[in-house]
């Protein structure tokens, strides 16, 4: 089944990475959300619901949205935090097969949340691999709790064909119960 993410969030173009040996990606500077990802001659691995809003207007659904401060509803913020409706800035240069952005705190994040931060987040792809990184700094003088996710959204073609092994016993929410 093909897919082609789209070539605007908000009317702001998606930056397309390729490298060079064929793998690619696509990611928004609206929540630095990845919205696709190619590995080198196969598939697109993620999974981007018809349901999404590309306008702007509310956090995209699908592919891999940036949870920061909060996850879900486990505190006061919006559900997931901010940080997935936010336009992040792109570092300028680097490789074709690299993107990375940054949010930091602002008058509107402070409303929601009374913490300096600056979150760095870095996309890499190439062959098979797909390398996701984020970095979170506490900018002001007092420390903070927060949650961080990269929520991914897997592109499953036989669902009762799916094995997850080696979490046996391993702790967990489960919020579809």
């Amino acid at each position: 089944m093909g897919w082609l993410a789209p070539d605007a969030v908000a009317g702001e173009p998606c930056l397309r990475l390729q490298a060079a040996d064929g793998a690619s990606a696509v990611v928004s500077r609206w929540g630095a959300q990845l919205l696709s990802w190619r590995p080198a001659g196969d598939d697109e691995r993620l999974f981007l619901s018809p349901k999404a809003t590309l306008d702007g207007s509310t956090p995209i659904r699908g592919g891999v949205p940036l949870v920061f401060p909060q996850f879900a509803n486990y505190g006061v913020l919006p559900a997931h935090g901010f940080a997935r409706d936010r336009w992040w800035s792109q570092r300028p240069g680097g490789a074709a097969d690299a993107l990375t952005f940054e949010l930091r705190d602002d008058p509107h994040t402070c409303a929601l949340w009374p913490h300096r931060f600056a979150c760095e987040y870095t996309v890499r792809i190439g062959g098979r691999t797909l390398a996701m990184e984020l970095r979170i700094t506490n900018r002001g003088e007092t420390a903070f709790r927060f949650q961080a996710a990269l929520h991914t959204y897997l592109r499953v073609d036989d669902l009762a064909s799916l094995r997850i092994e080696g979490l046996a016993g391993a702790p967990y929410l489960d919020r579809a119960a």
